[in-house]
């Protein structure tokens, strides 16, 4: 038979080991698993996800943006603009996208909708929406605006994976492939983080997943589930994840995605992690093609802008067909692009960028900015302003200085743009603050001069005219009613009071002057107690108001309501109005509870409260009445009261209900039930209804209504109960009728009679509203108990006419219950509830049942029997009937031996009672328990069927002696056996019971234990009383606790203790190995010493094979038996009955082994002419009856025993006793198998042979094969005896463990039986003394006591191997073959340990390794690569060396060292990079091509090769500069080699360094004096050109052209410092630079292509350097007499030597005081100039300035003139000296004096000079000499 254990639901099968059983795991999420067998793992489908342990597919619920789609069963993605943000089966995505935003398909967030058109959001929450159009961001910026969120909530678990090698590159991305296809990456939305670490020779693979949907991130999680991952890893064999072990997953936990500084989270996309972080609007990656989150984000430049968030590039605005721009950095839309405009005018259509408009009015436009608007309260004059100081102070605003413009206060205006004062408002107007005109007051209100606002007329007046300048003009409001609007400008204002109500007083400004409640009152009274109500609120409320409580509107004619006194009018209100009352005691106001209308009647004036339709016509209010409605209920006798619909208003729960007979207000309470004394109910709420309940029935409290039927029905009476002061409701207070109860059902005190065992019925029952299906039951009490036994349908009866009721179902109407008065109870159905006793609870009645009472007589075979009889109702010549079935059968005792009841037997009357004689019952007859039937004599019962009604029992038992025998339909009491003893008794009891181990009996018959005595071989232990074996060497023959234990003769032995027989005692001497003269000894059939194989390990030794010496055994017993046979009938001879055969056989084994006690094994069954072989044939087949025969063989000691054991057995009892056994049996009962004795028993022997290597034990008589032990080598094991294991032996014959050889000692084979055979075991050799001692390491001992060497370049891992098999391939070496052996590991590949593995790591690409390389650390980067190292300074991988100015020499850098002998103590280091000739490394990967040159054109900087022991830490040769060692060339040093070691200096860099000089000081002072010298001559050169410029008001560029020249000189001076040729082109020019080269490549077939990185660098002309230098050599003003810079390095080195501080500083003094001296210079050069040159100069007629060439002119001419007029003057009475005199000299230009010169008498003439003559003349000269 094969067990399948099924998984249960939420598991499936696992095979956590290969070809182990599976195991069930639970199911994870994602999946679902539907137990059973076999118990599969189901995904769940696409779109959906479940929790662990999920049972069936509907249990996949659509995870996060999917939908359960009902047409195809399948989870769909969200439709665009929907998104689902839970998981669970809905049938759409219900939320939308906010408004103007939608989403791709598949949103599972808000925050996965975006803005739809052109648009974007610029609300910086996740979740919340502000779409804005891209046209009006024109102005913003991302310098200043942010609208993106920074921060989501995600989550995330990590873990640890230990592999075995992590440690290429390669690896790495199997690893990340194999993870990515087990999470299956590609279809979620998640993202699998992967990094490598080496801790402690272990590699290891660190891993975090990230997702923004919670269920994906458990599926993620579930999958590294510790037993389920490790099963998948046991499939990864081959892969770089072979062998891998989980070290620890963490669960899942919620994350805060925080974004770094500056970036954002795309609105519209999923979130994830930190990769989805990106650059914000108006920024791009900082670097081309790297992200945001690695380069970092910058803002647009101008002319480009991005509107979107992500790490794209940013958008170049058009250029065509007029190129636009941005006006400021971080534009973020393309309405950011614009066309320049003029001055006063901007673009403001984004569609047409380069359209022009006017600024605006309040708008200032200035160029190449924003539009600006004017500060609040400032406009402009015109739409064209560019400044803002064109904006001016707004109508309403004056000037408030500081630029600023204030509001005009209130009463005040201003209607211009400018800076004018405010005007005061004329009467009847007004102006507010800031206001450009007065405003007219309306009518209602009135104003004064200067007035702010116009003030309202007030409450209960009004104006009719606009512009009011006073309040006399408005009008009082007249009496009756009122106005309480202020500013009321028509009559209407003033409002009647209500009807009923009115006004004292005119001009009432308030409706609270109309005397009137207000409305909405809500008041509550409780029925059944006084009624008061206060703080009624109105207006004008007094004292003598009148309130009436009515059913009817107060504006209709009004009822009163019944149960409130006076017509339901109150009492004269009290407490100024707010008071009213009903009544002076509860029973004045006991309305029905509900809402009634409260109506106002003023009492004042001729407002009258005569009656209820006089004036209450004001409704204040509802009255809230508590108490019930008139409720008309029904309850059934017999249940619980509940659940009755009761209604009423406001009822509490601690309201209560009272059950009267008659009238309410009693003071008489009425039981309804068995709990419920008072008659009380409960209220209970039922959503908005109250349910009435008078008790629920439970185990302690019985609630079912037992009061008697009634169609008028009873009252129900209410109190309102813990409300107010009242807290409990006595009896008489449940004074409010609530209604009526009716109760229903049978009547009781009704009574019905019935016979046990004849028909019964119940007729004539009486009761209200009984029902064709209403239910009797008889019971022992109503609803208690279980139905009565023997009574028909459980003694439920039911009625068609409600009268008369018959026992329900179409079964026989008689009862066969006990005797006894029962109840009649009543049951309506409804549901189950009739169908049981508790269901019954009303009592109707009582029926008598009579008949005997149930008792047991109990009498032994071969004893007289008297029967007696009580119960109810029995008479003398009712009859009895014996059965051995039930009554009613006719089964008569006769047929069972008991002759004398075959007919019934009447009752008799004795003195005890009535009873019946049956006398002596016969011993044949068969044992057990009859039943006694009863039949009343006026039932005339004629047959045995008529006896109906049980009367009792009749037990008939075995007698002391004798136990009962047979099937259980026919048993027999039979002598007990020997052995045995027998207490008899009733027959299931009446057994054999065996005496205990080691007793028996003398004889047959015994009754109790005390008959049992010690049997043969054990005697009676005195002290305890106990029969123990008799001991080794001695025997007992006879039974008896007098006997003792007989000694053994001398020399001889028993095997084991408890021997019977003399014969056990054998010859000791035939216990020695190999001694054969004992007679009777057989030989064994043992083969002997096992042939095991030798060990063939190779070797130089072979090992002795001993030759133990083998015991004599005996494997065969022949022993006394006896035998006898049955016949088999009807056992079925078809497919099967083999296993029914041995079934059969081990039957009669045990019911033979407890008849004899003796083992079954001694036991020996056959079925002789039974062929069970013939499986052909289908349909059962009975064997012949004369067929098969048993024939039964039982084994004994010794002849005694087996003569005892046949005397004791009877064959008619042992075959009764089988057949007894067979029909018990589960399978053999429902054969039929029918068995016979056939022949008597006979004695006889049988031969036991022993199992192979087993034997028999010396002395001992054996019964069966299982008495052998096992032979000498062998010991037991399970059902078998197998060899003694290597290292062990045993020399005898038994059952015992074989004994281990001396320690460290082993045998070479199995089954040993000397200690000769033990020598050292395997992995020990014997040392020169013979000790065992343990294998050395590198050597194996196979148990030949000789130490074998291992193979070459293999050793042990530990001390006591024992096989060359323990030799494994040391580190480095890999095992080949057998021939072989161990090889060393290929170039480019290690083993890091020792084993047979194959040298499966491979250092990383493009570098190499020796053979026989051992770790990671032998690997070595290939010439042209260099090594990168990793955090553990182990090398990661070899990158090319692509690098300007770099070498790779390759391999690791003490091999570089060629100029050393001793490389032994050098730490092996890595080769890096190294600079080339003429440049300089500055990193790792970068160099810088250096700018000095030496005298022969060659490069300062001489690499970096004469500097590599640097790297090692050793001693280096000077000259080597920097981290990367360079090496520089005498004269340079530091940086690029372009510093100037000590004892050099120079004048500029680049120049090469110079040795110092001696006397420095001196060569510094020279330098000095040049420098200032042409610095103070140039500047005075400058100055005097500038002077000169200035005076003669000139617009030459003299000056302006030096400047530039200045400037120009500066600008060009980088091409003597930097070579241009070094500058790298545009990106698109160094692209297509390496195209050109790659191109030519394939053109010309090179097998070979190296790109020249300098390909694509700027092309600089040297021909314009090279001319530069040519003109700054030309305009050199002087010969460099000694440099400042040189000289002052050289000196400061001199004064402070090593300090290199001073030597840069030196110059840098001077530099500063130069300025100084350069003034100083200039003062000193001016002076020479002004006070030396110029005077020297201009006595050589050489002036500098034109007011002295001027001057020098003038007096040429004034001499000419004079020599012109000389001559003619005196003519004219005048001489040179008037001439001079009359300052006519000074005013005249000197044009004018030239041409005076060139013609004198016209200059006489028509000059001044004329007038003098007349003059003097006159003699007036003096006065016009004195005028002039």
């Amino acid at each position: 038979m094969t067990f399948y254990v099924a998984c249960p639901p939420g598991f499936y099968e696992l095979e956590v080991v290969p070809g182990s059983p599976t195991q069930c795991q639970e199911c994870p999420a994602g999946f679902y698993c539907a137990g059973g067998w076999p118990a599969d793992l189901s995904p769940c489908p696409a779109g959906s996800v479940s929790m662990r342990q999920s049972v069936a597919s509907t249990d996949c619920l659509c995870r996060g943006g999917f939908y359960w789609d009902d047409s195809v069963g399948a989870c769909l993605a969200c439709p665009v603009g929907k998104y689902k943000d839970w998981i669970g089966r809905a049938s759409g995505c219900g939320k939308i996208c906010p408004s103007l935003t939608t989403s791709s398909g598949g949103a599972a967030n808000v925050w996965e909708c975006f803005c739809s058109g052109n648009s974007i959001d610029t609300d910086s929450a996740l979740e919340s929406f502000e779409c804005t159009d891209l046209e009006t961001l024109s102005s913003n910026s991302s310098e200043r605006d942010v609208f993106l969120a920074v921060a989501a909530t995600v989550y995330s678990f990590n873990g640890s994976l230990q592999v075995q090698d992590a440690s290429t590159e390669a690896l790495f991305l199997e690893i990340e492939d194999w993870l990515h296809q087990l999470l299956d990456m590609a279809s979620v939305r998640a993202r699998l983080e992967l990094s490598v670490t080496f801790e402690a020779s272990n590699w290891y693979v660190d891993f975090i997943g990230w997702s923004s949907d919670r269920g994906v991130a458990y599926i993620l999680q579930d999958k590294f589930d510790p037993i389920p991952f490790q099963v998948w890893i046991a499939g990864m064999t081959g892969t770089a994840l072979d062998s891998a072990q989980l070290v620890s997953c963490s669960e899942v936990a919620s994350v805060l995605l925080q974004c770094p500084a500056g970036l954002g989270l795309q609105e519209g996309h999923p979130i994830i992690d930190l990769n989805d972080c990106t650059c914000p609007h108006g920024k791009q990656p900082a670097v081309s093609g790297a992200s945001g989150l690695e380069a970092g984000c910058v803002p647009c430049p101008l002319g480009q802008y991005k509107s979107s968030v992500g790490d794209t590039s940013c958008v170049a605005c058009p250029t065509t067909p007029k190129p636009l721009t941005t006006l400021q950095e971080g534009s973020m839309s393309y309405s950011a692009c614009t066309y320049i405009c003029p001055a006063g005018s901007f673009n403001d259509d984004p569609m047409n960028p380069s359209s022009c408009q006017p600024c605006g009015l309040g708008f200032y436009c200035p160029y190449k900015e924003n539009r600006g608007a004017c500060n609040e309260s400032q406009t402009t004059v015109d739409e064209a302003a560019s400044s803002i100081t064109e904006c001016l102070c707004a109508p309403g605003f004056l000037d408030a200085g500081s630029g600023a413009c204030q509001a005009c206060a209130t009463g005040k205006y201003k209607s211009l743009i400018g800076n004018a004062q405010c005007s005061v408002c004329a009467a009847g107007t007004s102006a507010s603050e800031g206001q450009a005109t007065c405003d007219e007051c309306e009518a209602g209100r009135f104003a004064t001069a200067g007035a702010g606002t116009c003030d309202p007329c007030p409450a209960g007046r009004y104006s009719l005219n606009p512009a009011a300048t006073s309040v006399d003009s408005c009008v009082l409001c007249p009496i009756g009613t009122w106005g309480n609007t202020a500013a009321a400008s028509l009559m209407s204002a003033c409002v009647p009071c209500v009807s009923g109500s009115t006004t004292a007083l005119p001009a009432a400004d308030s409706e609270a002057l109309c005397a009137r409640p207000n409305a909405s009152h809500s008041k509550t009274c409780i029925s059944g107690r006084t009624c008061a109500i206060d703080g009624i609120a109105g207006s004008s409320l007094q004292d003598g108001h009148r309130m009436a409580i009515t059913s009817s509107a107060c504006s209709d004619a009004k009822l009163a309501v019944s149960g409130i006194i006076s017509s339901g009018i109150s009492k004269a209100a009290t407490q100024n109005g707010g008071s009213y009352e009903w009544g002076d005691v509860y029973t004045d106001f006991t309305p029905l509870g509900g809402v009634y209308n409260l109506c106002w009647c003023a009492s004042m004036g001729i407002l009258t409260c005569d009656n209820l339709n006089s004036n209450f016509v004001i409704t204040p209010g509802q009255l809230l009445v508590t108490g019930p409605f008139a409720n008309q209920l029904e309850c059934l006798r017999g249940s619980d009261c509940t659940d009755l619909a009761f209604s009423g208003y406001d009822l509490l729960a601690s309201d209560q209900i009272a059950v009267r007979l008659d009238a309410c207000g009693r003071s008489v309470a009425e039981q309804i039930s068995i709990s419920n004394v008072n008659g009380l109910g409960d209220l209970q709420a039922s959503g908005t209804d109250w349910v009435l309940g008078f008790g629920v029935s439970t185990n302690d409290h019985d609630y079912h209504l037992y009061i008697d039927a009634s169609n008028a029905g009873y009252f129900l009476c209410w109190c309102a109960s813990e409300r107010g002061s009242n807290t409990a409701c006595a009896t008489a207070d449940f004074a409010v009728y609530a209604g009526r109860l009716r109760v229903t059902g049978p009547n009781t005190n009704q009574e019905s009679a019935c016979a046990v065992g004849q028909e019964c019925s119940v007729t004539g029952i009486r009761g209200v509203s009984m029902q064709s299906g209403d239910r009797l039951m008889i019971l022992s009490d109503c609803g208690r108990g279980n139905a009565i036994p023997g009574l028909p349908s459980s003694g439920i009866l039911e009625t068609a006419d409600g009268n008369n009721f018959a026992f329900v179902g179409n079964v026989s109407s008689v009862i066969l219950s006990v005797a006894g008065i029962f109840r009649i109870c009543f049951c309506r159905p409804a549901g189950d509830t009739c169908g049981t006793a508790v269901g019954f609870q009303a009592r109707v009645g009582l029926m008598t049942a009579s008949g005997p009472f149930d008792s047991t007589t109990e009498c032994q075979l071969g004893s007289n029997c008297t029967v007696d009889m009580s119960g109810i109702g029995l008479d003398v010549g009712d009859q009895l009937f014996f059965t051995s079935g039930t009554c009613g059968s006719s089964n008569a005792l006769s047929e069972l031996g008991f002759t004398q009841l075959q007919d019934p037997v009447p009752l008799e009357q004795s003195a005890s009672g009535l009873q019946v004689l049956l006398g002596e019952l016969p011993i044949s007859a068969n044992p057990g328990l009859y039943s006694i039937c009863w039949c009343p004599k006026s039932a005339a019962c004629t047959s045995p069927a008529l006896f109906r009604a049980p009367a009792g029992l009749l037990q008939v038992d075995c007698p002391p002696g004798t136990f009962a025998v047979g099937p259980s339909t026919g048993q027999t009491c039979e002598s007990c056996t020997r052995g045995f003893y027998c207490a008899g008794g009733r027959p299931e009891i009446a057994a054999r019971v065996s005496c205990v181990d080691g007793r028996t009996t003398l004889s047959k018959g015994s009754v109790t234990i005390d008959a049992c005595v010690c049997d043969r071989g054990f005697r009676l232990d005195v002290a305890s009383s106990a029969c123990v074996a008799c001991e080794l060497n001695s025997y007992k023959s006879q039974p008896g606790n007098l006997e003792a234990c007989t000694p053994c003769p001398s020399g001889f032995t028993t095997y084991t203790t408890g021997s019977v027989w003399a014969s056990s005692c054998h010859n000791i001497a035939s216990d020695v190995p190999g001694d054969t003269s004992s007679p009777g000894v057989g030989v064994s059939n043992d083969s002997g010493n096992g042939s095991a194989d030798n060990d063939t390990d190779s070797g130089n030794s072979t090992p002795v094979q001993l030759q133990p010496v083998q015991p004599a055994t005996q494997n065969e017993s022949s022993v006394p038996a006896i035998t006898f046979s049955m016949s088999l009938s009807n056992f079925p001879v078809q497919a099967g009955a083999g296993d029914l055969k041995e079934q059969l056989k081990a039957v009669f084994a045990r019911t033979l082994s407890a008849t004899t006690r003796l083992d079954q094994n001694a036991i020996q069954i056959e079925i002789i002419g039974l062929d069970t072989s013939n499986s052909s044939r289908r349909l059962r087949r009975l064997a012949a009856p004369t067929g098969p025969t048993v024939v039964i063989t039982i084994k004994a000691r010794s002849p005694e025993e087996a003569a005892e054991t046949a005397s004791d057995m009877d064959v008619n009892v042992v075959t009764s006793e089988v057949m007894t056994a067979v029909q018990q049996h589960p399978t053999l009962a429902d054969i039929g198998i029918q068995l016979t004795p056939e022949s008597d028993i006979a004695i006889t022997t049988a031969t036991v042979t022993c199992p192979q290597h087993q034997a028999v034990p010396p002395g001992v008589p054996v019964l069966s094969p299982e008495d052998c032990q096992c032979s000498p080598g062998y010991s037991p094991a399970a059902d078998t005896c197998e060899p003694c294991r290597r290292g062990k032996y045993k020399v005898d014959v038994s059952n015992g463990a074989c004994t281990d050889c001396p320690q460290l000692m082993s045998t070479l084979n199995e089954g040993a039986t000397s200690m000769l055979e033990c020598q050292c075991e395997a992995g020990l050799y014997a040392d020169e003394n013979g000790a065992c001692i343990a294998c050395l390491e590198g050597f194996y001992c196979p148990g030949t006591g000789q130490a074998v060497i291992c193979p070459q370049n293999s050793t042990t891992v530990s001390p006591g191997s024992s096989q060359q098999s323990a030799c494994i391939c040391l580190a480095g070496y890999y095992f080949a073959s057998a021939e072989l052996w161990c090889e060393p590991c290929q170039r480019r590949r290690y083993k890091p340990n020792q084993g047979n593995g194959e040298c499966a790591l491979t250092c990383p690409t493009n570098a190499d390794s020796e053979l026989a390389s051992t770790s990671l650390d032998d690997c070595f980067c290939m010439p042209g690569f260099h090594a990168n190292i990793d955090s553990a300074g182990k090398l990661a991988s070899c990158t090319s060396c692509s690098y300007q100015g770099l070498i790779c020499e390759g391999g690791f850098v003490k091999a570089n060292l060629t100029n050393l002998t001793n490389l032994s103590n050098i730490p092996q280091v890595h080769a890096q990079p190294l600079a080339t000739p003429g440049f300089y490394q500055t990193g790792q990967s970068s160099s810088v091509e250096c700018d000095v040159l030496l005298p022969d054109g060659s490069s300062a900087c001489r690499g970096g090769g004469l500097c590599v022991a640097q790297r090692l830490q050793l001693p280096t040769p000077s000259g080597c500069n920097g981290v990367f060692g360079n090496a520089c060339a005498e004269g340079s040093t530091g940086m690029l080699c372009g510093e100037c070691p000590e004892g050099f200096s120079r004048d500029n860099y680049p120049e090469l360094c110079q040795p110092c000089p001696a006397g420095a000081a001196a060569l510094l002072s020279v330098g000095i004096l040049s420098d200032i010298f042409q610095k103070a001559f140039l500047n005075f050169v400058v100055a005097a050109m500038a002077a000169t410029s200035a005076v003669k008001g000139s617009a030459k560029l003299h000056t302006s052209m030096i400047r530039i020249g200045t400037q120009w000189l500066a600008a060009c001076s980088v091409i003597n410092q930097f070579n241009l040729d070094r500058l790298s082109g545009f990106e698109w020019a160094q692209k297509q630079a390496e195209m050109d080269q790659l191109t030519a490549c394939s053109e010309a077939n090179a097998t070979e292509c190296v790109v020249d990185q300098q390909a694509g660098n700027f092309a600089w002309p040297k021909e314009i350097s090279d001319a530069i230098n040519w003109v700054f050599n030309l305009m050199t003003v002087a010969p460099r007499l000694g440099s400042v810079e040189f000289s002052a390095q050289c000196h400061a080195e001199e004064l402070l030597p090593g300090d290199k501080l001073a030597k840069m500083v030196a110059p840098g003094i001077y530099y500063i005081s130069s300025p100084l001296l350069a003034m100083i210079g200039v003062l000193l050069v001016c002076s020479v100039m002004v006070y030396v040159v110029v005077p020297v100069f201009a006595t050589a007629g050489i002036y500098f300035n034109n007011a002295a060439k001027a001057k020098q002119k003038k007096k040429k001419i004034i001499k000419a003139l004079k020599k012109a007029l000389e001559p003619l003057l005196p003519d004219a009475g005048l001489s040179w000296t008037d001439v001079q005199e009359s300052e006519i000299l000074e005013s005249h230009h000197d044009a004018t004096l030239e041409s005076a010169a060139l013609e004198p008498q016209k200059f006489i003439e028509g000059s001044p000079l004329q007038i003098l003559i007349c003059l003097n003349a006159t003699g007036f000269e003096d006065v016009f000499l004195g005028i002039s």
